[in-house]
């Protein structure tokens, strides 16, 4: 496996993301996220959660498509496996924030198969919108699968909207 460092120029970031430490970034506002292009066979990366309440986890998109979350410890680093995601032919992969203030998180790099090319993913647009509000606009319920509406729970709220970053 070769290990990416955050700071690689490929990995392309969005959001609301504290680049003090420029290998340590900490991703504060929900859908906040990272992207890029890979053809790995597998995955992994390293997450550390800054967990305050409720159940935390970070959402995948494939090609814009998601493909589901996985959740998050309430401490400590965490090698997270994302090798079902991968299929070993070029896709782009988003990693981002699912949550609001319930949580922040530093990522700590990407590992990815010896043989696997890692390309940046298109560019952001050049004009940005920012919003600001209640808990909702903030990314409370920021997944929706096909926007669908549904009685939300606290273990449902990180299922009840999907973002879509960028």
């Amino acid at each position: 496996m070769k290990h990416i460092n955050p700071s690689n120029p490929a990995l392309i970031y969005c959001g609301r993301i504290d680049f003090e430490e420029k290998d340590k970034p900490v991703f504060v506002f929900a859908c906040s996220y990272v992207t890029f292009r890979t053809d790995s066979r597998e995955a992994w990366i390293t997450i550390e959660n800054i967990h305050s309440y409720y159940q935390n986890s970070i959402g995948i998109l494939v090609d814009g498509e998601y493909k589901g979350k996985i959740s998050l410890a309430d401490e400590g680093n965490q090698l997270l496996e994302l090798t079902p995601f991968f299929d070993g032919t070029m896709h782009e992969y988003t990693i981002y924030k699912t949550m609001d203030s319930c949580h922040m998180f530093v990522f700590h790099g990407l590992d990815i198969s010896d043989d696997a090319t890692l390309l940046s993913a298109k560019e952001l647009p050049k004009r940005r919108i920012e919003v600001y509000g209640d808990s909702v606009s903030a990314g409370e319920v920021s997944e929706a699968v096909e926007h669908r509406i549904r009685k939300i729970t606290t273990e449902s709220i990180t299922t009840a909207f999907i973002p879509i970053p960028g």
